[in-house]
């Protein structure tokens, strides 16, 4: 069964890439309201999570922040507000898929960066697929962070989302990301955000794997947010970082 959704998602993943999901159907970009209801109750949550997991001074010196799997970038404020002088950009694989209204998430995602833009802030969303981005210009400072809100770390969930079961590889992420700031940073930043403990503790386990070193967790409990965001489990973060010297030392004991 599982085998049969994989497959019939891979077939409408490429017909979206392939065809309707590059037809531009509705001209400009779509009407967002930041201060509806349902986008306020997803800033609580989203501004609790990093004013939790980042100090002050973390947020201020980062210079680029890079978001894998921003979907329709929702919560793009939150970002925004809190890395306030950082270059941000967001990756989406199934950025292409449509909604009822025409509009793609690419749109959504467009039209709630405009705002930002329009203030001077450097923001891009790319409709890729992060395993095969790279930067055409890397850009220059300080080594990114990447950022993984709620990545797929099993099948299930993936295949739940609409997207084959290839894209439940968390560890293929974390190997790309530190080998694409390696090459041009020698340093990464990881920062990513887990549903309940199973999840947690299996995105840990592939951190290490990868030969990243973890620097900060902790538990969000369900209590906190239970008033602003729909799920019964605590919230898991972790943050790491991987450097030429790590990935060299992960690289040896796996020769080994």
């Amino acid at each position: 069964m599982e085998r049969t959704q994989s497959f019939l998602n891979q077939i409408s993943l490429k017909l979206r890439h392939r065809f309707w999901g590059n037809w531009q159907l509705r001209s400009g970009l779509p009407t967002v309201q930041p201060q509806e209801p349902a986008r306020l109750k997803e800033r609580q949550f989203y501004d609790l999570v990093l004013k939790r997991a980042f100090s002050p001074d973390e947020a201020q010196r980062q210079n680029l922040v890079l978001d894998v799997g921003c979907r329709n970038w929702s919560y793009l404020a939150s970002i925004a507000d809190f890395f306030q002088n950082a270059q941000l950009e967001g990756v989406e694989i199934d950025s292409l898929r449509r909604y009822w209204n025409l509009y793609r998430r690419v749109d959504y995602a467009n039209a709630y960066a405009q705002a930002f833009r329009k203030q001077g802030r450097q923001i891009e969303c790319f409709a890729d697929d992060f395993l095969k981005f790279a930067w055409r210009k890397a850009p220059r400072g300080k080594p990114p962070l990447f950022c993984f809100f709620f990545p797929f770390v099993s099948e299930n969930p993936c295949l739940q989302w609409g997207l084959p079961r290839q894209y439940a590889d968390f560890g293929a992420l974390v190997e790309h990301a530190s080998k694409l700031a390696n090459s041009n940073y020698q340093d990464a930043q990881f920062f990513s955000l887990h549903q309940g403990e199973w999840e947690g503790v299996l995105a840990r386990a592939i951190y290490l794997e990868q030969g990243v070193e973890i620097t900060s967790e902790g538990v969000i409990s369900a209590d906190e947010f239970k008033n602003f965001w729909p799920s019964p489990h605590d919230v898991w973060f972790i943050k790491g970082r991987s450097t030429t010297d790590l990935l060299n030392g992960s690289a040896h004991s796996v020769k080994n």
